[in-house]
């Protein structure tokens, strides 16, 4: 069930195109002496690196397309449900107009 909901998160969809947006290719250090030197993500030189160590393999394209497929998804789902919850039309019967208290038509 998790792994479902994984795949259909558009969050985990958005922030996999925002890394990838920001630090694929990029050079994060000349020297080891320059790169930070604790927790996951030690020693690391380049954003294609910080990607592997995060286990995001998938480029923008293929994450913009899975949140466009999400999204249309998402409104489709909406719809269905709101057509569920309408009321069912009422016949509506004519009523004959009132006179004013006026005397007027």
């Amino acid at each position: 069930v998790m792994q479902l909901l994984q795949h259909v998160s558009p969050i985990r969809y958005a922030i996999e195109a925002l890394c990838v947006a920001e630090l694929g290719g990029l050079d994060l250090s000349r020297s080891a002496a320059d790169a930070p030197r604790m927790g996951g993500l030690a020693l690391v030189r380049s954003g294609d690196e910080v990607l592997r160590r995060l286990d995001i393999h998938s480029d923008f394209s293929n994450c913009m397309m899975w949140l466009l497929r999400l999204s249309c998804l998402h409104l489709l789902a909406a719809a269905f449900a709101l057509s569920l919850g309408q009321p069912a039309a009422r016949a509506t019967a004519r009523v004959a107009p009132r006179k004013s208290a006026l005397g007027g038509p």
